[in-house]
């Protein structure tokens, strides 16, 4: 988990979903990160006026999760230097 703090507030983020790209996000997620963060930051005014936006981007990734290393054949733009 990752805790971010912006100017809109602060920003949780750190779990990974692999499901289809057409599957729904699991939002039980997004209870677990916020439970965390007011276990991690429990001042008084924690709950107060707390507000959560729910967001959910699909990060690119091959299909058995295994990183690329080396030059993108198929992409003579990409290089490695």
């Amino acid at each position: 988990m990752a805790n971010t703090p912006t100017p809109a507030g602060l920003r949780l983020s750190g779990q990974v979903e692999l499901a289809h790209v057409d599957a729904e996000p699991d939002w039980a997620r997004v209870e677990i990160l916020v439970r965390h963060a007011l276990t991690t930051y429990p001042g008084p005014g924690a709950r107060a006026g707390l507000t959560v936006d729910r967001w959910m981007g699909h990060r690119p990734s091959t299909p058995d999760g295994r990183p690329v290393i080396g030059i993108a054949s198929a992409s003579p733009d990409i290089r490695q230097d």
